[in-house]
């Protein structure tokens, strides 16, 4: 374990593959992300911000749980 940064991560939830896709390229991402290059004084980041995505292959719900 590295002790000289910190990572941090953000979780979503999405209807489907496409409905994250067309976000990415909606003018709220690029508002949301306008400043992710940090020009403007010492960088935050390590590199380059890295996408990981997952997708779900299984849902389970107990059977009294609200749908």
């Amino acid at each position: 374990m590295l002790e000289d940064h910190t990572l941090y991560s953000s979780h979503t939830v999405w209807v489907d593959k496409s409905a994250f896709e067309a976000w990415t390229r909606s003018e709220e991402f690029r508002r949301a992300h306008a400043r992710a290059d940090n020009k403007t004084g010492a960088s935050l980041y390590l590199g380059h911000p890295k996408f990981e995505g997952f997708e779900v292959i299984m849902t389970e719900r107990k059977a009294n749980a609200a749908a």
